[in-house]
């Protein structure tokens, strides 16, 4: 765990004084480690990491909701893993910027518009949550309102290594047309061949 993740917040943790006077702070989680006050020099970079990470994610959903493949691939690590949760979805969802495009392309090209509702975005970290709505249109005259909430883990060079959604999918199974469902049933690795 990553000393961002592991510091204490002051409510959680307990100060004691050392025999120099200095503040020794203990985490409350029963671990038996001792930890310390995060270096004003190291905050500062753990907090430019997460502006940097927060200002990814929004342009990677601008990217999103304007379709343009080619440059929502270049946001991926070569490892990345996107799944949407509420599919329990085999063999670990989407692997790799291609994998990843594929699976949203299946489900995000034949829907004649695809929008965005911007939500709250949070960061800590190497991980981004940001909570969001998509509108879905149909050309046979659906409209879906989807809410969820995307967690992101960027790997230090600012790439997303891991994009999972957690949704109400049966919302949009529920409200979609049938062809659609149809078309998504053949799943992206089959469109891939």
């Amino acid at each position: 765990m990553s000393p961002a993740r592991c510091w204490p917040s002051t409510a959680a943790s307990r100060a004691r004084t050392s025999n120099s006077g200095s503040p020794i702070y203990e985490l409350s989680d029963n671990s038996g480690r001792l930890g310390h006050p995060p270096d004003p020099v190291y905050a500062r970079a753990m907090g430019d990491v997460q502006e940097r990470n927060k200002t990814t994610a929004a342009r990677y959903w601008e990217v999103l909701y304007s379709h343009n493949w080619g440059a929502v691939a270049g946001f991926f690590s070569p490892t990345a893993n996107y799944v949407d949760k509420g599919l329990g979805e085999s063999l670990g969802g989407a692997h790799g910027p291609d994998e990843i495009v594929a699976r949203l392309r299946l489900g995000l090209d034949p829907v004649e518009a695809h929008n965005h509702v911007e939500g709250m975005m949070i960061a800590e970290g190497d991980i981004v949550v940001t909570e969001h709505e998509e509108e879905w249109v149909f050309h046979t005259g659906e409209r879906i309102l989807h809410p969820f909430a995307s967690v992101m883990v960027f790997a230090p060079d600012g790439k997303i290594e891991r994009w999972w959604d957690y949704s109400n999918l049966g919302n949009l199974l529920d409200n979609a047309p049938a062809w659609w469902l149809e078309h998504i049933a053949q799943g992206y690795r089959s469109a891939e061949k």
